[in-house]
């Protein structure tokens, strides 16, 4: 039989100071040039060398080599495709439509192949509602080697700052600073996002140079009745119109109907003064606060007024107010603020002091006075009176699959600044996306759906000790606060797969030129992935799958290897199959990739992030000592030294000549 003769060289440079090593040794060494190892250092080399070595090299897909190295797979994918993001663009939303800037949110294809790449994506809430946002939510991206780039543009409105126009209540409209909304990437065909992810969440900023701040100090020094235009009056006392009737009425709108909306805002300071009764008998007056919205036709009356009847003392002063009907009440109490407007926004609030009941109208007078007699022109303000408590948690979609990160939303009962908020997740404490320079009612997060939610038909998402808000009056957050929302779990078949399933390649030399290679895919358990294996219809004979497959390069090319299910008393635990690698003498590594198939109904389908590469190491066989020579690079004339001589002895190189039958 032909033999060719191969030659590997393995450096091993000797040290060996002079002064250390008697003369004898350098005959030792000078009896290696016979190719006499004896009890040394290569003996133990070879010996090792002669020993078979199990190698376990499955790698993950971020863990592929470098880009000029090939990957050999039966399909022809390299799987080192990767799609990257990156926002280019901030959104940005203003008073005006002008004022706005969509964001812009770039995907670039890495290390692309032959394939073509395309995934879904859709916009979904966060700290930015889905209802700021216009344009095309959802859509579908498509890469490839021509077309390696793709931008998505997601339009946003204009504050609404004119809400009674819409007849409903505008909460959360404004910020101050970066809020976020998500943008949720999946079904990705033929590559995998940055990361190795089948999914990727991506949280795109909007900008807004609004001025909580500055709109909030002008909201709170804004009083609504300026007196002297009302007519009737002479500095400040009103004798009782003709009409039997006192009508003050007070614009909402501008910073003072921001506030409102976005519960900054608690009480109401109502106006200030007393009645002067001149008769001799008690009479009564009734008093209303009423909100409205004349806009609307026919225009519209709250529900909820606040009413109560005033018995006057004769001869003397009667407050407008008592301890059963205070000057300063809660907004809700007339009918304002967000949580009691839903049946329309009110832009005005009529104080009327209603003297019908009264016989000896010309005794009566009404005095927006305080109790010095000084004239109080301008009457009526709000006030912000309590600190800022969570309210609620919600998630920004109803829906998620194992691996999912989904947005998680945490909104207070006003704006607040975000700086210092914190909370806790599974006892970790995190921060919002939203930080230092933003003022907003909702913060929002990331949160991955892992192997908790596994085997279940919904997954809950605890938010605790959330502390840190600060109100725009100044107030902390007093009471730390909590709160929970779930997502629903969909069985998707192959996204269940996929995720539960992990591969991995071993591979054993043995003492053949050809390592066998033992395929593991342990199984995360998820009920009705077990059942949908272990279905009678999906296995044959020898409990093989007919629905899950692997190829692989093997001594006889491209295979498809059967997979045996392997179970417990109660579920499936994974799947099991082998082969043989080609033989590797190329002297370096070569990377070859597993390919894990499925077959949902419509034919074997390949699941593109279970695919593993591993590397076959090059053979190194040496058959026996007589293939080891020694090579000195430096020798000394005469086979002598001097005894005390300290420079180095020599470098040498060992030569293993490996035989391979042709």
């Amino acid at each position: 039989m032909n033999k060719m003769k191969n030659f590997l060289a393995l450096v091993v440079v000797l040290s060996i100071t002079l002064t250390l090593i008697p003369t004898q040794a350098i005959a030792q060494n000078k009896a290696s040039l016979n190719n006499e190892t004896g009890n040394t250092l290569f003996s133990n080399t070879l010996q090792t060398f002669q020993n078979p070595v199990a190698y376990q090299p499955s790698l993950l897909l971020d863990a592929v080599p470098e880009e000029d190295i090939l990957i050999k797979s039966p399909s022809g994918i390299t799987y080192d495709t990767r799609v990257s993001c990156e926002v280019v663009t901030e959104g940005k939303t203003g008073e005006t439509d002008e004022g706005t800037r969509p964001a812009v949110i770039r995907f670039t294809l890495n290390n692309p192949g032959e394939q073509q790449v395309t995934f879904h994506y859709t916009a979904v809430s966060g700290s930015v509602e889905y209802s700021h946002l216009t344009g095309m939510l959802s859509g579908t991206v498509s890469l490839s080697k021509d077309i390696p780039q793709q931008d998505v543009t997601i339009d946003i409105v204009s504050f609404a700052d004119n809400p009674e126009k819409l007849n409903i209540p505008n909460n959360n409209a404004f910020w101050t600073g970066k809020k976020f909304f998500y943008l949720f990437c999946s079904n990705i065909q033929n590559a995998l996002f940055d990361g190795g992810h089948e999914s990727l969440t991506v949280p795109v900023p909007v900008e807004s140079e609004f001025d909580y701040a500055a709109a909030y100090e002008n909201a709170i020094n804004t009083e609504l009745i300026d007196l002297n235009r009302v007519a009737g009056g002479l500095n400040g006392v009103f004798p009782v119109p003709e009409g039997c009737e006192l009508r003050l009425t007070a614009e909402i709108s501008g910073d003072v109907r921001k506030m409102l909306d976005d519960g900054v805002f608690t009480h109401i300071h109502l106006p200030q003064g007393y009645f002067i009764n001149e008769s001799d008998e008690a009479l009564d007056v009734t008093y209303h606060i009423k909100a409205m919205n004349d806009k609307t036709s026919p225009p519209r009356e709250a529900f909820i007024s606040k009413f109560k009847s005033i018995s006057l003392a004769a001869t003397g002063p009667t407050s407008f107010y008592s301890d059963e009907f205070p000057q300063e009440i809660p907004i809700e109490e007339v009918n304002l603020g967000p949580f009691w407007e839903n049946n329309g926004i009110f832009n005005k609030l009529d104080f009327i002091f209603d003297y019908s009941m009264i016989t000896t109208s010309n005794a009566i007078s009404t005095c927006f006075l305080d109790e010095a007699g000084q004239y109080l022109q301008h009457q009526v303000s709000f006030s912000d009176e309590t600190p800022p408590v969570v309210t609620w948690v919600s998630t920004g979609t109803e829906n998620a699959l194992y691996g999912y990160d989904i947005p998680v939303i945490i909104e207070f009962s006003e704006p607040v600044y975000t700086d210092a908020i914190t909370f806790k997740v599974d006892d970790q404490t995190l921060s919002p996306m939203e930080g230092a320079g933003t003022i907003s009612q909702r913060v929002s997060f990331l949160h991955r759906i892992g192997d908790e939610a596994l085997n279940t038909e919904s997954f809950t998402v605890n938010v605790t000790d959330i502390t840190g808000a600060v109100d725009l009056s100044g107030k902390a957050q007093e009471v730390s606060g909590s709160g929970s929302a779930s997502v629903g779990i969909p069985f998707d078949l192959k996204h269940t797969f996929a995720y539960c399933a992990e591969p991995s390649v071993i591979l054993d030399q043995g003492t053949s030129c050809n390592m066998s290679a033992t395929i593991s895919i342990p199984l995360k358990y998820d009920t009705e992935l077990s059942n949908w294996l272990i279905n009678e219809s999906r296995i044959s004979e020898g409990n093989i799958s007919k629905v899950v497959t692997a190829k692989a390069i093997s001594t006889e090319g491209n295979i498809n290897i059967p997979l045996t299910v392997q179970t417990n008393d109660v579920r499936v635990t994974g799947l099991a199959g082998s082969f043989t690698v080609p033989e590797n003498n190329t002297g370096e590594d070569v990377f070859y990739a597993l390919e894990i198939y499925l077959d949902t109904g419509s034919g074997d389908e390949l699941v593109y992030s279970l695919a593993r590469v591993y590397a076959v190491q090059p053979l190194i066989l040496v058959e026996g000592e007589n293939d080891i020579t020694i090579d000195y690079t430096y020798w000394p004339p005469g086979d002598n030294i001097f005894i005390n001589a300290s420079f180095l002895l020599c470098a040498c190189f060992l030569f293993c000549t490996v035989e391979k039958p042709m």
